[in-house]
């Protein structure tokens, strides 16, 4: 599987070894929609308003780290 991020609002392309495409379109202003939940998160002590575990927060930060390697280099990183 290949993920292909193009714009800061997460935009995504992502192609499965099967060479299925599926496109997500982003959303304006995602950072702050995303430090607004987390930071409402830890003022009440409740992760109800987040949507992933800390697994897949984990799992996030590689893609993330796998997807500025790739902007870095001009490759796809494909094992992480």
């Amino acid at each position: 599987m290949h993920a292909r991020f193009d714009a800061w609002e997460h935009s995504v392309r992502i192609t499965q070894d099967d060479d299925e495409i599926t496109e997500i379109a982003g959303e304006e202003n995602i950072f702050a929609k995303e430090d607004r939940a987390f930071i409402d998160a830890v003022k009440s002590g409740s992760g109800d308003g987040l949507l992933a575990t800390y697994e897949d927060g984990f799992k996030s930060l590689q893609i993330a780290c796998a997807a500025d390697k790739s902007m870095e280099t001009g490759e796809v990183i494909s094992n992480f």
